[in-house]
């Protein structure tokens, strides 16, 4: 086996030139092998300088002083006279609970407009179906009287006057349509 000859060109390129191929890819092999162990150790090399750029310390000199026992200020005492306990209690809140008892057809809601915490005349607000024949609707806390109508499917407005009640209450009804 011949070994490679190292050929430049008129260009400046450098390559290597065999005669026998199988002795090309021989040194083809050499060559990557060479190479790629270079190429690893200069990125060993150059990882192990970055390590010691990271852990480099600045060294200063350490000095002893002698240890003293620390002092505790004195606490001062607040005279506080003793008051009764006051229990605070949550005011209860009032709800108003509003029922109708009336069956209005399967696929029909009842539904309620007025004066009132959440109660609007212009739209209706949809009752509770407890039962067949028994719709109901809890009003918030409020101080003025409750103003309210019934309507069906939030149309057509039950007969007669408007109905009042008083705030914290609890009235059943029975609208006619």
């Amino acid at each position: 086996m011949s070994g490679p000859v190292d050929v430049q060109t008129t260009e400046g390129l450098r390559f290597l030139w065999c005669r026998d191929r199988r002795a090309v890819n021989f040194w083809l092999q050499v060559y990557l092998v060479l190479y790629l162990l270079y190429d690893a150790g200069r990125r060993i090399v150059s990882k192990a300088a970055a390590k010691t750029n990271l852990v480099m310390k600045k060294r200063t000199k350490t000095t002893t002083k002698a240890l003293t026992p620390a002092t505790k200020p004195a606490k001062t005492v607040k005279k506080t006279t003793a008051r009764p306990a006051v229990k605070k209690t949550a005011p209860k809140v009032a709800l108003t609970t509003i029922s109708a008892l009336i069956d209005v057809g399967f696929g029909n809601t009842l539904y309620l407009r007025g004066e009132g915490p959440g109660l609007s005349w212009e739209t209706g607000i949809p009752m509770d179906c407890i039962a067949d024949e028994h719709w109901r609707i809890t009003v918030p806390e409020s101080t003025r009287p409750i103003v309210f109508k019934f309507l069906l499917n939030d149309e057509t407005w039950c007969a007669g006057d408007d109905y009042t009640t008083a705030p914290g209450s609890t009235v059943a009804l029975t609208p006619e349509f």
